[in-house]
């Protein structure tokens, strides 16, 4: 119960144990608060226990490929990239409210405006 009321503040709330027992008994004055619910004003800090941090997840690490040797390349030579043109080819190209792409209507613009300086001439 004390989980859930904690997710109403934060998505992962800390539960805090509350030694009521010893507390009480050193003065600390609990009420009733609903059936399962106590309230204290106040409770000193020996009373109170913190759960253990939670343990990081250890990932294993990942085995590095082996990197196959250099290819032997004559001066002059441009090696390509191909993942990344791979990766350039497969993006979408931006497009208008049309839904056509940009140098599209660019060229049809272009078109009417040779079109109008042929007809003032």
């Amino acid at each position: 119960m004390a989980l859930k009321l904690g997710r109403r503040r934060s998505p992962e709330p800390i539960l805090v144990t509350v030694q009521a027992q010893a507390a009480a008994r050193a003065g600390v004055a609990f009420v009733a608060y609903g059936e399962e619910l106590y309230l204290a004003r106040e409770t000193p800090r020996q009373f109170l226990q913190l759960a253990p941090p939670p343990m990081a997840p250890v990932k294993p690490e990942k085995p590095k490929p082996d990197k196959a040797p250099a290819p032997r390349t004559l001066p002059g030579t441009v090696m390509l990239d191909f993942p990344e043109f791979l990766e350039k080819a497969a993006r979408p190209r931006s497009k208008d409210k049309k839904g056509e792409p940009s140098w599209k209507s660019g060229t049809r613009a272009l078109r009417r405006e040779r079109r109008k300086k042929g007809r003032e001439e």
